[in-house]
């Protein structure tokens, strides 16, 4: 994945300004410099866990590896060791709060790193005594280069920008706006997959094409791309109309379509094993499913081999209108979930420790589980018709060096909010995973 160029350029303005940390400055007589603080989403509000914070013993090792440091998106939930040579490092607590531990040093100031899945930052920190305790520091809004493409039915765009990587309307008054991301404020690039975007944004199918000239399709300079739910399936073909038909008629209509070419599959598995993370909801699941089919058994024939996909939206056979208490089968999940808040101030679990979800679109696409051998890690999970047999609701897995997340539910509810809903906590939770 490519780093900002952004990023690249302030990492080498701070050092260039500032003096900062080596291994020549280190002390090896026992004694030691402690940096604290708490890291939080751009919005300053929301703990970010499992983030691992270091100091590299060079910085330049940290430019050289294109500002991955230690990206290990593939690796088991967690915080990882990084991957350069570093004076010490330490990860990030469920509530944010790190303190980092390293041999005291009499520099002025000292370069930290902090990455948490695809997003990667630093920060030149003034140190201020033995112990530097910094506060909050946010998480920058550039640290990770990010695609959203619009849907019919899903606005996971409206997620990032609660997070701080746009602004949401506050406007009670504005009835089509309210709880919306205020176009022109985001910090990603949006693609229009479904018609609902001027002619100022691009459209789905230049994801697809090489626009900057550098010989591979503009996917590939993202380390993180979002598809909502009723996206364009023909993405290599132009901009969507924007038209919203009936579901039923659009059911259909995408239903006699063919549209996953294997130019486009061979793209989206290159984009993720090189390492990005694709993540998919409700109907944009045949972008997971043609492209990775041995992964997640979707509802289907149960005649089609597993390495092989099913024919496009054969899934898409869940009830509308229920709600579920989502069973949650992580606990570092469910342990994170007790320390944000939902709604205006509420608690985001139930009282038997579930998520309550809604907005299951009619024929929803539905999962089984896991194909035979394929390791899937289920988030999720509900009894969707009172039969006493959950099934997966929210899934990721590893590919290669990246990684695919899924939901069969929408991530945004029905009526948009600047608040949170318990099943977009989860989503944000599983965005810095």
């Amino acid at each position: 994945m490519k780093p900002s160029t952004y990023r690249i350029f302030t990492l080498l303005f701070c050092i260039a300004l500032f003096y900062s940390c080596s291994k020549d400055d280190i002390q090896d007589d026992g004694e030691m410099t402690i940096i604290k603080g708490v890291l939080m989403s751009p919005n300053g509000e929301t703990p970010i866990p499992n983030a691992t914070i270091f100091v590299p013993e060079d910085v330049s090792d940290y430019i050289d590896t294109n500002g991955s440091g230690m990206k290990t998106t593939n690796n088991d939930s967690g915080c990882q060791t990084p991957q350069i040579p570093y004076i010490g490092y330490t990860c990030s607590k469920f509530d944010g709060r790190f303190e980092l531990q390293i041999p005291k040093t009499d520099a002025y100031s000292i370069m930290v790193i902090f990455q948490s899945g695809a997003f990667s930052f630093t920060q030149e920190l003034l140190l201020t005594g033995e112990t530097s305790d910094f506060g909050v520091i946010p998480l920058e809004s550039n640290s990770a280069n990010i695609a959203v493409v619009t849907g019919h039915y899903d606005r996971m765009q409206d997620i990032l920008g609660k997070l701080g990587f746009g602004t949401i309307n506050t406007d009670e008054d504005d009835y089509w706006g309210y709880g919306q991301l205020v176009l022109g404020t985001e910090t990603f690039d949006l693609f229009d997959g479904d018609g609902s975007l001027d002619n100022s944004y691009p459209a789905i199918n230049e994801l697809f094409e090489d626009n900057d000239g550098d010989g591979q399709i503009d996917l590939h300079n993202y380390d993180i791309v979002f598809i909502n739910c009723g996206a364009s399936e023909t993405p290599l073909t132009g901009r969507p109309s924007g038209i919203v038909p009936e579901h039923n008629d659009f059911h259909r209509h995408r239903m006699n379509n063919a549209p996953f070419s294997q130019e486009l599959t061979d793209e989206l598995q290159a984009f993720v094993e090189a390492g990005g993370v694709l993540y998919c909801t409700d109907w944009a699941y045949d972008y997971v499913e043609q492209t990775f089919p041995s992964k997640i058994d979707f509802y289907g024939s149960d005649d089609t081999p597993a390495d092989q996909p099913e024919d496009p939206n054969a899934a898409e056979f869940g009830e509308g209108g229920i709600e579920v208490q989502g069973e949650i089968l992580e606990n570092s999940l469910g342990t994170w979930l007790t320390g944000v808040t939902c709604n205006e101030s509420e608690e985001c679990l139930d009282d038997e420790g579930g998520v309550h979800i809604t907005s299951f679109l009619s024929s929803w696409a539905m999962m089984n589980g896991a194909h035979p051998n394929a390791d899937i890690q289920t988030w999720i999970e509900g009894d969707i018709d009172g039969s006493g047999f959950p099934i997966p609701l929210t899934v990721s897995f590893n590919a290669g060096a990246g990684k695919v997340i899924y939901s069969s539910y929408h991530n945004v509810h029905n009526n948009p909010s600047p608040y949170w809903k318990p099943q977009e906590r989860v989503l944000q939770y599983l965005v810095f995973e």
